[in-house]
């Protein structure tokens, strides 16, 4: 579901194509978690509220057969999962002043900057979707506000222990960012996403191995920094902390206003969350709108670059992504 722009307003299409190009490349390179989220699209003029269907796994026992005795049939079941899209976007003015003077290529960097603000934008409700889960593990404590520890290796086994028992798998897949359908091979493992101020305390684990060292083992990510047993590493900025939100006994720990700042981080399986977006509009529709004069602005000195698009995120499965809550060593 990568990002395609498809409106140019007041540019022609041979330098809109331009401008869109440079909008995909710097949205693109803010995304990571929806390359491993189902994806359903809702046709346009349909409905805004899209129903994702999660199949209920068989009860299964190691019954013989009986000769001449045909079994009872098991039924198929699923469960739906609903969600409703929302639509997003940002602009920014421009004039006619640095569009006549300005030396640089004004319009080349705004819309740089707005194809990084809607790739950070996409990843931030995918990232406020699946660290709302009811999954949760705490570094130390029973609460959020108990937390003044850092994440641990015993911290990542029990998250991956707990996706395992609720029948949870490995990620095997996921779908490129050139590509709205098809899918490509990874390395089976889960995945834990997380902050950037982590990287201490997981380089400091015992079990750690970091991109460096994986040889033929290729990174699925710029931002992956290595791998905690079954588990991939991957930091951003995206994770955001909650700030101030731990103990106040601050143990050496990152804290802000004398308490401790908690670092969410989610490890997830196959399938464990989704997104969906409006069939023919899942990416942003880019305007550029030159300075002309209207009845507002006589004089045309006013103009606009925008962009806007349809999306949502879910948690598919709650039992196949696990929250971890922990603070972060104050280096």
């Amino acid at each position: 579901m990568a990002f395609a722009g498809n409106q140019y307003g007041d540019i022609t299409a041979r330098i809109g194509s331009y401008a869109v190009g440079k909008f995909l490349a710097h949205a693109q390179n803010e995304l990571f978690l929806e390359s491993y989220a189902m994806h359903e699209k809702v046709p346009q003029n349909k409905s805004q509220t899209v129903k994702f269907k999660r199949a209920i796994p068989l009860d299964v026992s190691a019954v013989a057969l009986t000769e001449g005795v045909t079994k009872s049939p098991k039924m198929y079941e699923d469960e739906p999962v609903q969600v409703s899209l929302s639509q997003y976007g940002e602009w920014m003015g421009i004039t006619d002043v640095v569009l006549d003077t300005h030396e640089d290529p004004v319009l080349n960097k705004m819309t740089e900057v707005l194809g990084q603000a809607a790739g950070a934008m996409k990843e931030l409700i995918l990232w406020n979707s699946i660290s709302a889960g009811t999954n949760v593990i705490f570094a130390n404590g029973i609460a959020r506000a108990d937390v003044n520890t850092p994440i641990t290796l015993d911290d990542i086994r029990a998250a991956v222990r707990q996706i395992k028992l609720n029948r949870g798998k490995k990620i095997t897949k996921r779908v490129p960012a050139s590509s709205d359908v098809a899918t490509e091979p990874v390395n089976a493992s889960f995945i834990y996403f997380g902050n950037v101020a982590q990287e201490r305390d997981f380089r400091e684990m015992d079990s750690f191995v970091s991109v460096e060292k994986y040889g033929s083992f290729a990174p699925i990510s710029e931002y992956e920094i290595g791998k905690v047993e079954e588990c991939r590493v991957v930091l951003t900025n995206h994770a955001v902390p909650a700030y101030s939100a731990g103990s106040a006994t601050t143990n050496g720990m990152l804290a802000t206003s004398g308490a401790v700042d908690v670092y969410l981080g989610v490890v997830f399986g196959q399938d464990a969350f989704g997104c969906t977006s409006l069939k023919g509009k899942d990416s942003a529709n880019i305007t550029v709108i030159n300075p002309k004069a209207t009845y507002e602005d006589p004089m045309a000195q006013r103009g606009a670059i925008s962009f806007k698009f349809w999306y949502a995120a879910l948690i598919l499965n709650q039992n196949w992504i696990v929250r971890i809550e922990a603070a972060c060593t104050d280096l």
